[in-house]
């Protein structure tokens, strides 16, 4: 194996592992207060709990339906910021391992 490929294969590890951080805290984001209204973690049924008590300082259920709602979308913000960084360095790393392949191949 050439210094090249060798390099190349490390680079490729290190991004793929990086990637594979980035995947797992897209995985960790927690909605906040919205997790009372959607349910105890686990919960596949993606029913809002309208009968929960509104956030504390909240007294219009209105207004505390629109936060929950809001950090909802935040949520899904940072997810989907998470998802598409941890898809990038899955490309680089594949790009990386492919030209140490053909690194290799032309030695």
């Amino acid at each position: 194996m050439s210094g090249v490929s060798a390099t190349l294969v490390v680079m490729a590890a290190a991004s793929g592992l990086w990637a594979a951080y980035k995947w797992y805290q897209a995985s960790q984001v927690q909605v906040g207060s919205a997790n009372r209204l959607l349910g105890q973690p686990g919960d596949t049924t993606g029913r809002l709990d309208t009968s929960a008590a509104p956030m504390p300082g909240t007294p219009d259920p209105a207004v505390a339906m629109k936060d929950q709602v809001n950090a909802v979308w935040e949520a899904t913000r940072q997810m989907t910021q998470l998802s598409r960084l941890a898809a990038l360095w899955t490309a680089i790393s594949l790009a990386t391992f492919a030209l140490s392949v053909l690194a290799e191949l032309a030695d």
